[in-house]
């Protein structure tokens, strides 16, 4: 959906991103290259960053530019600052709420012109085409695909705004909430904070479209026999059905609960173990998922403690491919910038996985498009208990030497510092030889020395200067040192 940005806009989010995900200081020249822009026109977005964003700041110093946020601000905020200030977003937002706007009626709501609207329509709609609906005029609505707008829907509303806002005023939140109790209680589903707001999310929207007439097709309704057990009082009831001027029957519930009730979708584990046994689909989806696992485990020397979960969301998870809003993204990718983090704190590991992960796929008949690869590989790692503490066991320390010209009790005390700081880490030795050379400091056996006097350059390693004690500065040019060192072995293994 970029597309729908102005290319000034879309070159400032890419600059934003690129400054999150390095995370460290980057030059005028380097941040050119990366964005395939003049150093004039960088230093013109830089600018319109700082009269515009009130949560981050732009740092500069000789080393180049960073950016912080606020401590309570991070990226989500930019994209709703690019979701607010967008009229192809406005506009796809308005008609979510309100189907039948004519075009002038519409173009006031957007203070623009009947024929800027037009032009704008004909914008959205040449992009809307790969998401598989419309929208028409006169009066102005959506149509196409209903299960394909609802999951636009799904992404979009996640994406721009957090689970403290509740933007649908002709809705009532408690009628939403016993509805989702409703769905909690008969599927005995878990109920964590990010399940149950995902969950609410998606029965808001699809509430929204049936409420406006507009039906999703089931493959199975599971959940119609469950009517009788709706755990909404009858008083409740009777002042729902008035209210919005809805029967609660069982294709309510079916049209509401859609993601939930499709063929296949388990919610725990034994159901889907049980339903293994008259299914051999399901049978042979499960028995790739654990030769799966296998593979990961022994190609990463790591351990699974308990499979079972893991199996479930891993088989759930291409079936919510075009369900869950987290499973793709309007502006703000997160799931690819989650594994970008992770492969490059674990590179060997993340080839290793998407390896595996597109091998499943194709074993089992899905397909290889990246947003769905991507999900599946972010369920795995968050779903996989204790996993990146097995990693990090299987780095290998980073090899430290500490010199001390005060006293020896100054080097150990640097080395407890260290140790606590960076625990499982560092390797910390302390040099107890009398003499000492830059030659044979090169030729040590250490990736870097740390030292509160000034050392030459080295030829084939870092040294850090801390006169007294370390500051956070240099902390943290000393985790990154270690990032490096890291990765560099990783790669060379």
């Amino acid at each position: 959906m970029e597309n729908l940005l102005q290319k000034k806009e879309r070159r400032q989010l890419r600059l934003a991103e690129f400054l999150i995900e390095k995370d460290d200081w980057l030059t005028f020249q380097e941040l050119a290259e990366e964005l395939g822009c003049s150093e004039r026109i960088l230093k013109y977005d830089l600018n319109h960053f700082k009269e515009t964003f009130s949560y981050f700041k732009i740092e500069s110093s000789h080393d180049g530019i960073r950016l912080i946020f606020n401590k309570n601000k991070g990226f989500k905020n930019i994209y709703q600052s690019v979701f607010d200030s967008s009229h192809a977003f406005q506009l796809l937002e308005l008609l979510f709420f309100e189907e039948n706007y004519s075009i002038n009626q519409l173009a006031d709501r957007l203070y623009i012109s009947s024929s800027s609207l037009y032009r704008l329509i004909n914008q959205v709609n040449e992009v809307l085409i790969d998401y598989g609906f419309q929208i028409e005029t006169n009066p102005c609505r959506l149509t196409g695909a209903e299960n394909e707008i609802r999951y636009f829907y799904y992404k979009y509303f996640f994406e721009k705004y957090t689970i403290l806002t509740w933007p649908y005023d002709e809705i009532d939140q408690p009628i939403i909430n016993d509805l989702l109790g409703f769905l909690i209680m008969v599927t005995n589903s878990k109920t964590d904070f990010a399940y149950y707001n995902m969950a609410k999310l998606i029965l808001y929207i699809n509430f929204n479209r049936y409420q406006k007439k507009h039906y999703i097709s089931i493959e199975s309704q599971s959940l119609n026999t469950l009517i009788s057990s709706l755990s909404i009082s009858e008083k409740k009831i009777e002042y729902f059905e008035k209210k919005y001027r809805l029967k609660i029957d069982e294709t309510f519930i079916a049209q509401i609960f859609s993601p939930f009730v499709q063929t296949a979708y388990f919610f725990n584990y034994d159901q889907l173990v049980a339903e293994s046994k008259i299914n051999e689909e399901i049978a042979g989806r499960i028995q790739q998922i654990e030769k799966l696992l296998q593979h990961v485990s022994k190609d990463n020397q790591i351990k699974l403690a308990d499979n079972k979960n893991l199996i479930l969301e891993l088989y759930n998870s291409h079936l919510l491919e075009n369900y869950d809003p987290r499973s793709g993204y309007i502006l703000y990718d997160r799931n690819t910038l989650f594994l970008n983090r992770l492969k490059e704190n674990y590179p060997d590991f993340y080839q290793s996985i998407r390896l595996r992960i597109m091998e499943y796929r194709k074993n089992t008949g899905l397909n290889l498009i990246d947003k769905n690869v991507n999900y599946m590989l972010y369920t795995l790692i968050v779903e996989w208990e204790y996993l990146l503490p097995q990693l990090q066991d299987n780095i290998e320390a980073v090899k430290v030497l500490i010199l001390s010209n005060r006293t020896i009790s100054h080097s150990y005390l640097l080395k407890y510092i260290l140790e606590t700081e960076f625990p499982d880490l560092l390797s910390v030795d302390i040099y107890t030889g009398a003499i000492l050379s830059v030659n044979s400091l090169d030729k040590l056996d250490y990736d870097f020395i740390v030292s509160n006097f000034p050392i030459p350059d080295l030829r084939n390693k870092e040294s850090f200067y801390i006169e007294n004690l370390p500051s956070k500065n240099q902390l943290s040019q000393i985790q990154h040192q270690i990032n490096i060192i890291q990765n560099k072995d990783q790669q060379h293994n």
